[in-house]
């Protein structure tokens, strides 16, 4: 039980600390976009942030996601995009990890609740999005981290 429990810590401190991987953030908002360029500590953070939400997934969603669907979440909420430049593994403690290239997190609307009902809702895939989401039912104090730390970061002009 302890190697188990050493193995799995190893994989998180790796999935912490994503050398050499780089990755672009994007924020849509009110039918527009924005990129905004992270220093290398802000792009660890986030990548910390996001291995917390990867590793509190506990439920994967039946609905479905269209690339359509997808789109029109970009055009009517606030949405934080992610791309890494290569796949990148994230733990999960209910299923296998997950390899993703890129990542959507719906900051408003009906995929996040709040401070009182904190879940979130995760898309995403390696090449395309995957049609089925994930949720993390406790996320939301995560992704107002990982908003807060976006927001303060420098936007591309």
């Amino acid at each position: 039980m302890k190697i188990l429990l050493y193995l799995f810590l190893a994989l998180l401190i790796c999935n912490c600390k994503q050398e050499n991987i780089d990755m672009k953030v994007i924020l849509f908002k009110d039918g527009t976009s924005q990129t905004y360029n992270l220093s290398s500590e802000e792009k660890e953070k986030v990548n910390k942030i996001i291995s917390n939400v990867f590793l509190g997934i506990d439920e994967i969603l039946k609905i479905y996601f269209s690339e359509e669907r997808i789109h029109e979440l970009k055009n009517s909420e606030e949405v934080l995009e992610i791309f890494y430049d290569k796949p990148v593994l994230f733990a999960t403690k209910e299923f296998d990890s997950l390899r993703v290239k890129k990542i959507i997190f719906p900051l408003t609307g009906d995929l996040i609740g709040n401070a009182n009902s904190p879940e979130i809702t995760i898309i995403s895939g390696e090449e395309e999005y995957d049609s089925t989401p994930f949720r993390n039912m406790n996320g939301y104090e995560n992704l107002m981290q990982l908003k807060k730390l976006i927001y303060s970061a420098k936007q591309d002009k």
